[in-house]
């Protein structure tokens, strides 16, 4: 491929499920610490070796959860596994652009 996104009829083709087919996926959207597994969570983006959700670590900081605090409540995760979720989602969101509603 070219290095774009797949495209779907009207949309851009999520990127995981693309991923998954090693059809395409950003060089900027691998982090060491991330792994994405159709098996595992339905596809979405974790932290390697869990179960735990790149979504879930975000819910966890947006409701005012430091990384240490997550650490704190998920032992087997460390800071460093928290920074990369942080890390892998400011990538998504530059390497996937939003449209607005009209």
């Amino acid at each position: 491929m070219t290095g774009r996104p797949a495209r779907g009829p009207d949309r851009l083709i999520a990127p995981q499920l693309v991923a998954a087919t090693t059809l395409w996926y950003p060089s900027a959207m691998v982090h060491d610490r991330i792994e994405i597994k159709p098996d595992v969570m339905g596809g979405k983006p974790v932290i390697k070796g869990t179960r735990i959700t790149v979504e879930h670590v975000l819910r966890e900081c947006a409701v005012g959860m430091t990384p240490e605090q997550v650490v704190e409540e998920y032992p087997h995760l460390t800071t460093a596994d928290v920074l990369a979720a942080l890390a892998y989602a400011a990538d998504y969101l530059r390497e996937h652009p939003v449209i607005a509603a009209e």
